[in-house]
C-alpha cells in the first residue's frame, strides 16, 4: 500500500500488486517493490509513502499470524520506506483488521465489520 498527501488531512491509497501466488502462500518481489516505493516518492516531491501491506486471510475474524508479523517486521527493517508509520491489514470474511506500527512496534490494533455496500 503506498499513499500520497493531497492536501493536510486528506490522503489518496493506492495499491500496487507485486506479488506471485502460490498454493497457500504470497511471495513478494522486493527489488520491483522497492523500486516502486523509491520511484512513487522521487515522482511525488517526497508526498507519496509506503503505508503498509496488505492481504486477506479465509476466516471471518482476521488476525495476523505468527508468519505475518514476522514478515512485515522483516520487510520494515530491510526496506527504505521514508515512514516511521505503517500499517497491517488483513480482509477476512466479515471483518478487517488494521494494526499501527512505528517502526517494527505495533502501537494500535482494531478490528472491523466489513460494510456491505450493494444494496
Amino acid at each position: 500500500i503506498s499513499g500520497s498527501a493531497i492536501r493536510k488531512n486528506e490522503n489518496n491509497i493506492l495499491g500496487l500488486k507485486l506479488v506471485v501466488q502460490q498454493k497457500g502462500s504470497i511471495i513478494r518481489s522486493v527489488k520491483s517493490a522497492q523500486a516502486f516505493i523509491h520511484t512513487r516518492f522521487a515522482s511525488s516531491g517526497g508526498t507519496e509513502v509506503y503505508l503498509g501491506e496488505w492481504h486477506t486471510h479465509p476466516e471471518d475474524h482476521p488476525i495476523p499470524s505468527r508468519i505475518d508479523i514476522t514478515d512485515f517486521k522483516k520487510t520494515i527493517q530491510i526496506s527504505k520506506i521514508n515512514s516511521e508509520t505503517t500499517l497491517m491489514i488483513i480482509v477476512g470474511k466479515k471483518e478487517f483488521y488494521i494494526g499501527v506500527y512505528k517502526y517494527t512496534i505495533l502501537i494500535q490494533q482494531y478490528s472491523r465489520p466489513i460494510l456491505n455496500i450493494t444494496k
